[in-house]
C-alpha cells in the first residue's frame, strides 16, 4: 500500500503526533456493541473527557468498511464484514480526534478483526502505525486462530523499518447515527456514571444494596429519556419532510427521508478500484477518479455516423416574446439549492423579489 503523505502536504492544517510540546494519548476500548441508542455520543464524549487522540474500538458490530465523520468532529475508520447480508458481529475501528485526523497518512481495513492506520510524527522519516485488533477467543477453531495471527504478523512484518508500531487489543468502534441526545439526557448519563462509581466503591452489603438500587433507577431513567429523545428526533424529521414535500423541496424531502430510514451516515473514503477492492489511500483514490473520468469522458468516436432522417413536418412552436405572466410562472418553477448558470445568479436571488425579476427579465426580450 503506497503512502499518501504527498497528497496531504497542500493542506494548510497539516499536523504531527508525538510532539514534545503536547501529549498524544492513545487508548483502546471493547464496547461489545454499539447498537445501543446513544452509544456513539457517549464514546465521543469519553474520548474528549480523557483527551485521547486515537481511540481503538473493537467488537463494534458494524458491517462494511469506510471513513465517517461525527457531528462532534471525530473521525472513525471502521472495518467489518463486507459480504451481502453479513451478520452484525466482530468489527474494529479507530476513532480519531481532529488533530490525529490531520496527521493521518493512510489507513487500511484489513478484516473484521484488524484495522491499521499510519500517522505523521515530529520525527522526520519516522511514522507511527497503529494496529487495532479484535482477537479470537480460545474456543475458536485452531485453524481460524492461526490464520488470524499469520495475517497480523504479515502486517507487522510489512511495516517500514524504523517506524513506531503500536499494536492494540480490546478496542472499540463507533456506530453511525446522529447526535440527537439532548443536554438534559447527557446530565442524566453523567449522574448514572457517578452512581456506578458509588456502587463500585461500596464497602458494606447494605451500602452496596442501596447503591445498586440507585444505579438501577438511574439507568432506567437514562433509557427512558434516550427513547424519548429519539422519538422527538424522528417526529421532527417527519415534520420537516412533510413541510418540504408541501413546498416541493425534493432535496430536503429526500435528505430527511434518508435520515428517518437510518441510511444517512454519509461515509467517505470508500472508493473501489476496477477490481472492486476498497481504496483507503488518498493518492490511490485520486488516481481512481482520474481513471474513472478518462473512461467516462474520453470515449472514441462512433465508427458509423447516425442516420438522422429529415423532418417530415414542421412543428408548431410559439416563438413570440414571452409575457410577464409566463416569466413569473417560470420563476416560480425554479428549484432552489441548484448551481447557478453562466450568469452566476442563483435561483434564490431571482426569487427574492419575483415582481422586480419579472420586469428585468422581460426587458431582455
Amino acid at each position: 500500500m503506497t503512502r499518501c503523505g504527498d497528497s496531504r502536504k497542500e493542506s494548510g492544517s497539516l499536523t504531527y503526533l508525538l510532539s514534545a510540546r503536547k501529549t498524544s494519548r492513545i487508548g483502546t476500548w471493547n464496547v461489545r456493541t454499539l447498537y445501543d441508542i446513544g452509544r456513539t455520543m457517549e464514546v465521543a464524549k469519553e474520548m474528549k473527557h480523557y483527551r485521547i487522540s486515537i481511540l481503538g474500538l473493537c467488537e463494534t458490530r458494524w458491517t462494511g468498511t469506510g471513513k465517517s465523520i461525527l457531528n462532534s468532529g471525530e473521525t472513525i475508520l471502521f472495518s467489518g464484514h463486507t459480504e451481502e447480508n453479513s451478520p452484525h458481529s466482530e468489527g474494529v475501528a479507530l476513532m480519531l480526534s481532529k488533530e490525529a485526523d490531520r496527521a493521518l497518512i493512510e489507513w487500511e481495513a484489513v478484516s473484521p478483526r484488524i484495522v491499521r492506520a499510519s500517522f505523521r510524527t515530529v520525527k522526520q522519516k519516522v511514522n507511527m502505525s497503529v494496529i487495532q485488533c479484535y482477537a479470537l477467543t480460545n474456543d475458536k477453531d485452531a485453524f481460524v486462530k492461526e490464520e488470524f495471527y499469520m495475517q497480523l504478523q504479515n502486517i507487522i512484518n510489512n511495516e517500514r523499518k524504523g517506524n513506531l508500531k503500536i499494536l492494540m487489543f480490546l478496542g472499540k468502534k463507533e456506530r453511525k447515527h446522529k447526535a440527537w441526545i439532548t443536554p438534559e439526557t447527557i446530565k442524566l448519563i453523567e449522574d448514572r456514571k457517578s452512581k456506578k462509581a458509588e456502587l463500585n466503591n461500596s464497602k458494606t452489603r447494605a451500602a452496596k444494596a442501596r447503591a445498586q438500587e440507585n444505579y438501577t433507577e438511574a439507568n432506567k431513567e437514562v433509557r427512558r429519556h434516550i427513547r424519548a429523545d429519539k422519538v422527538k428526533y424522528q417526529n421532527d424529521l417527519a415534520q420537516e419532510a412533510e413541510t418540504a414535500a408541501a413546498k416541493g423541496n425534493l432535496r430536503d424531502l429526500y435528505s430527511n427521508t434518508r435520515k428517518l430510514v437510518g441510511k444517512y451516515s454519509q461515509p467517505t473514503g470508500s472508493i473501489k478500484n476496477s477490481q472492486g477492492k476498497v481504496l483507503t489511500n488518498t493518492k490511490d483514490q485520486m488516481d481512481r477518479w482520474v481513471e474513472y473520468f478518462e473512461m467516462l469522458l474520453n470515449r472514441p468516436d462512433r465508427e458509423v455516423s447516425p442516420d438522422i432522417q429529415p423532418l417530415e413536418m414542421e412543428l408548431d412552436i410559439n416563438c413570440e416574446i414571452p409575457s410577464k405572466k409566463e416569466i413569473r410562472k417560470a420563476i416560480n418553477l425554479l428549484k432552489e439549492g441548484k448551481a447557478s448558470g453562466p450568469d452566476g445568479i442563483p435561483a434564490e436571488a431571482i426569487r427574492t423579489n419575483i415582481n422586480t425579476s419579472t420586469e428585468l427579465l422581460h426587458r431582455l426580450f
